[in-house]
């Protein structure tokens, strides 16, 4: 039941559903990889094995989750109601898994999932959450004020405000 992904010094086990760094997650916690397979059949119905290979080929080869760690958790998020599977072998979302989705999405808003922003809207949330972070930075960005000033000068630019 375990994925794996490459450390530094070899090879490293994780569960693939982060049970390593998220304890008492439970059954409906936000596991990683739980909220990635839904990410990925959100893009297009798929296989077992295409999300294997997709998030192995995401990640360079970084992570591998297992067979063990993949399809135990399609039959749940099936029996759950999020998925379900069609005459090709492939899950496509469901209503409820569309809103469940959703809901991690939201939930996760701001923290960092790996997941590229795909819309000029996520972009725009992304940038806010820096700016939060920043502000609460304070005078530990005194060593970057130089590149915090040339990305205002290019935002003004793009906003025709020069």
């Amino acid at each position: 039941m375990y994925g794996h992904y490459r450390h530094d010094h070899g090879m490293m086990e994780d569960t693939g559903d982060c049970r390593n760094h998220q304890r008492g997650a439970g059954r409906n916690g936000f596991r990683g990889l739980r909220t990635l397979a839904l990410e990925l059949i959100a893009e297009e119905p798929r296989k077992g094995s295409e999300i294997i290979k997709i998030m192995t080929d995401r990640t360079n080869g970084w992570w591998k989750p297992s067979p063990g760690s993949v399809y135990p958790l399609l039959s749940d998020l099936e029996s759950s109601g999020f998925i379900k599977k069609l005459e090709s072998g492939k899950y496509e979302l469901t209503d409820q898994g569309k809103n469940e989705l959703s809901f991690r999405r939201g939930a996760m808003r701001g923290f960092s999932t790996g997941q590229r922003a795909l819309t000029v809207s996520d972009m725009l949330s992304e940038m806010e959450s820096y700016i939060r972070y920043f502000e609460d930075l304070g005078d530990e960005l005194k060593p970057d004020l130089g590149r915090l000033e040339e990305l205002e000068k290019r935002i003004r630019k793009i906003l025709n405000l020069n």
